[in-house]
């Protein structure tokens, strides 16, 4: 199942520049971002920060270009040093709870959400994602309200309800589940992450017609997603559309030629038409990169 996590773009909160030179290497920086050149972006910040090191705007979009680049540590590093400038700064937390997040850091990420909350109440992202993170802890409970709390103050944030949703399947509530997927969608039709939690869903309920329409949905707007095309695969094998199936698992592969699960799928549809061989050497495969296939299912079919 695919979750959001939110992220917004650097700002420019419109500190005063110290000298014409600094103000030259924000902006820069800055432009440099917006093209995700985020090494060059760090350059340039760094070079702002020579010059004035107590700008918390800076250390802040640094750290947004070192977030971005994986830099977690680094991320971390420069929002604390904008967060000890200016306390103030609720998008700081916010962000420095991100880099914690990708961290694993999660009591961490929890309390810098909360830090952010309680400077700016109506901050809806960061009720998302503290959503996330107490999703990531089973915390499941609080985290619908953590989403009940964000949808509250942005009713149109589709990104919320397909995180409520996540959170509803994991409670077995699948009904619900689907409305807040369906809800995500009305919202914004090229969610494709709700598409995909939606269509497993279905596919539980072994409505594969509609499993298969929203995979189908999910492909047009991301067509390079190995996942769609597996799990739309296993919809069809599931409807007995077997040649079908198959073409789905090739084109997984094709994404991904180590995606041990295609292998072993493919290769049980091949051995249904009657295709021996070929399905031996693709459970063969499947085995070869880590799937676990019985060996009676090897006996039956291959006579290994």
């Amino acid at each position: 199942m695919k979750k959001v996590f939110t992220l917004v773009a650097a700002f420019y909160l419109g500190f005063p520049a110290y000298c014409q030179q600094e103000d030259y290497f924000l902006k820069r920086g800055l432009e440099k971002y917006l093209k995700n050149d985020f090494s060059g972006a760090i350059i340039d910040y760094s070079k702002a920060l020579d010059i004035n090191p107590n700008n918390a705007e800076t250390y802040f979009n640094r750290g947004l270009a070192k977030l971005y680049a994986q830099d977690y540590g680094g991320a971390i590093t420069d929002f604390t040093n904008s967060i000890e400038i200016n306390p103030e700064l609720s998008m700081c937390y916010s962000y420095r709870g991100n880099a914690k997040y990708s961290l694993r850091d999660y009591q961490g990420a929890i309390e810098d959400y909360t830090k952010a909350i309680g400077l700016n109440p109506r901050f809806a992202i960061a009720y998302n994602n503290r959503g996330l993170v107490r999703y990531e802890i089973n915390d499941f409970g609080n985290a619908v309200e953590d989403y009940n709390k964000a949808i509250e103050i942005n009713p149109s944030y589709d990104k919320a309800y397909n995180n409520r949703g996540l959170t509803k399947y994991a409670l077995n509530d699948l009904v619900g589940a689907v409305s807040d997927y369906t809800r995500a969608l009305e919202i914004n039709p090229g969610n494709s992450a709700a598409y995909h939690n939606r269509a497993i869903i279905r596919h539980l309920q072994n409505d594969f017609a509609g499993a298969i329409s929203d995979y189908n949905k999910g492909i047009r707007l991301n067509s390079g997603n190995f996942e769609f095309y597996f799990r739309r695969g296993l919809a069809k094998a599931g409807s007995g559309q077997t040649r079908a199936a198959i073409r789905d698992f090739t084109r997984t592969l094709e994404i991904d030629p180590e995606y041990a699960d295609a292998y072993y799928h493919r290769g049980i549809q091949k051995n249904k038409l009657g295709s021996i061989e070929s399905a031996c050497l693709d459970l063969g495969k499947a085995r070869e990169l880590g799937f676990d296939i019985p060996d009676h299912v090897m006996r039956d079919i291959c006579k290994d």
